[in-house]
């Protein structure tokens, strides 16, 4: 058997699929970056406190905001005006409804994903047959 195919072998454990799910229409819009970025507004009420913890400029979120409220043809999210304890952002109901539907939806292609993983390349894949490398 050859190194490569031993190594992975040997690390069975370590290799799985990787899925990434997005929405597109054309191109994509939504995706684990606009869904962290919604999650980061949710949990911050401020998209600028969410875009710096996930190390974004505030005009490439606001960017990610708009198209994905342009694909989706309703706002996502609502600004609130500044006063003595200042301005921010909260999701709105089809916003919050977006995050945790993606997130339900997400979880189910990757356990089917794991599922297929385990049907395809489980361990009847991983098992002695020759020496190819």
């Amino acid at each position: 058997m050859g190194r490569t195919r031993k190594k992975i072998r040997e690390s069975n454990s370590m290799v799985r699929p990787d899925v990434r799910v997005r929405l597109r229409a054309g191109e994509a819009f939504y995706g684990p970056g606009v869904q962290e970025l919604l999650k980061g507004i949710d949990e911050t009420g401020s998209l600028q406190e969410a875009c710096l913890k996930m190390e974004l400029s505030y005009s490439k979120g606001r960017k990610m905001i708009k198209r994905l409220e342009e694909q989706m043809g309703c706002a996502m999210t609502r600004r609130q005006a500044g006063g003595s304890g200042g301005g921010g952002s909260v999701l709105t109901e089809q916003g919050k409804r977006l995050v945790e539907r993606y997130e339900q939806m997400t979880s189910e292609i990757r356990a089917f994903a794991e599922k297929a993983y385990e049907t395809y390349m489980g361990d009847d894949f991983w098992k002695d047959g020759g020496d190819e490398a």
